[in-house]
């Protein structure tokens, strides 16, 4: 699979917006409730805060990142990959181009526990737990 990483533009936002709500939706809901006018308003917000990225397989887009500086970190806000995509080396590709990027920085994320499939990808590609939060694990990992 031909993977590459690009800017995204402002056509993509509602791109982000589905693969966001179909993969967080569930998760979502189990633990506070879905509210979509909510949900709408903090992905707007995390659009205007962060580097937005999407993932290309030739043309066809399979997923994206959203990062951040946090603290003087960087801080993934967001890794979805399309439900199509996933299970298939794409994630880990994904990963490998977003560290190319970011070469010589350490970098955080934070996982729903409720998410071990997540939470085993993470842990596959080098992060590390080193914190709990109440619904969630931080995880982080020095890219070299």
């Amino acid at each position: 699979m031909n993977l590459s990483i690009e800017i995204a533009k402002e056509c993509d936002k509602e791109y982000f917006f589905e693969l966001y709500c179909q993969s967080m939706k569930g998760h979502i809901e189990t633990l506070w409730g879905w509210n979509q006018n909510w949900q709408k308003n903090d992905s707007e917000e995390r659009w205007a805060s962060c580097e937005n990225y999407v993932l290309y397989n030739t043309v066809k887009r399979v997923g994206y990142f959203q990062i951040a500086e946090v603290k003087g970190e960087t801080y993934i806000m967001m890794f979805i990959i399309d439900v199509k995509y996933r299970s298939k080396g794409v994630g880990s590709r994904a990963l490998d181009l977003l560290k190319g990027l970011l070469s010589n920085k350490s970098v955080s994320l934070r996982v729903f526990k409720t998410n071990q499939k997540a939470l085993s990808f993470y842990k596959k590609n080098g992060f590390s737990i080193t914190e709990q939060e109440n619904e969630f694990y931080v995880m982080h990992h020095k890219v070299a």
